[in-house]
């Protein structure tokens, strides 16, 4: 099986209701367990790049924005997903 790439415009919306000092690390595991769903695996095999995060904290703990594009990379032998920001 060869391995799956996706776009993925994961919303942030809901990451408005936590509180202001917990927003960016529920947005990380927001866009882990989003992924997860539409990807098919359990949450702890998704892996996220570290450009990733810098793009969720890059305008602080408390306003993360409403949305985030995101690549998904499922890979077939190991059935881990990989998220990183798609290339320009």
């Amino acid at each position: 099986m060869p391995d799956i790439e996706k776009i993925f415009i994961v919303p942030l919306k809901d990451v408005k209701k936590v509180p202001r000092t917990k927003r960016a690390a529920y947005a990380v595991n927001y866009i882990k367990a989003y992924t997860a769903k539409h990807m098919k695996v359990e949450k702890e095999k998704v892996w996220i790049d570290p450009g990733v995060n810098t793009a969720i904290w890059e305008r602080g703990m408390e306003n993360v924005g409403s949305q985030i594009r995101v690549k998904a990379t499922k890979i077939a032998e190991d059935e881990i997903v990989e998220v990183t920001l798609p290339e320009k």
